[in-house]
């Protein structure tokens, strides 16, 4: 369900420049494109892509499949709190490889 609310408001989303100021409100900012946010989606995939199998792997079930860290933890093995500390540790992995990324970099200081 999630997953549909988001691709709905992807699709939603204006496709270029000019599309975004006709469906803005006077006094408001308009809204960010598809285009514009490509290249982030692309940024995040690299990162993503960078990390280690593992951290992959639960960054996926985290927040791709939605697992809780008790849910994951079964699926490991493991115990929820050590799940929960990969998870973190996952997370900061990721962190720092977008960090990294010269295009998060930019929109970081923008």
């Amino acid at each position: 369900m999630a997953a549909l609310r988001e691709s709905t408001a992807i699709c939603n989303r204006p496709i270029d420049g000019y599309d975004a100021l006709l469906r803005t409100a006077p006094g408001e900012s308009p809204e960010r494109t598809i285009l514009e946010l490509q290249e982030l989606r692309e940024a995040v995939v690299d990162a993503q892509e960078r990390l280690s199998a593992e951290h992959q792997y639960i960054i996926n079930c985290v927040h791709s499949e939605r697992l809780s860290y008790a849910q994951l933890g079964r699926r490991l093995g493991v115990s929820k709190t050590h799940a929960d500390r990969l998870g973190k540790a996952a997370e900061a992995a990721l962190r720092n490889e977008l960090l990294t990324n010269p295009v998060i970099q930019e929109r970081l200081t923008q």
